[in-house]
């Protein structure tokens, strides 16, 4: 109902297929991004953001800090 479609498998596969690993290069943030768009369904802005601090263990569970405001700012 809001404009957006869900991918199928086939439309995983296209957009992680060859084509991914020719247009990564060495750019890590080409690779990055996607995989953690796909894998925690956050989006580009909000993955685009994240700095190292924002990766944290809580009580031995990895986890991605996603916050309205980068930390460290006021």
């Amino acid at each position: 109902h809001d404009g957006y479609v869900a991918f199928n498998d086939a439309d995983i596969k296209a957009l992680f297929g060859p084509a991914f690993t020719a247009h990564v290069g060495r750019k890590a943030h080409r690779f990055w991004i996607p995989l953690l768009g796909l894998y925690a369904a956050l989006r580009i802005s909000e993955a685009s953001q994240l700095r190292p601090a924002d990766f944290v263990n809580v009580d031995g569970i990895a986890c991605v800090r996603v916050t309205g405001e980068s930390v460290g700012e006021s």
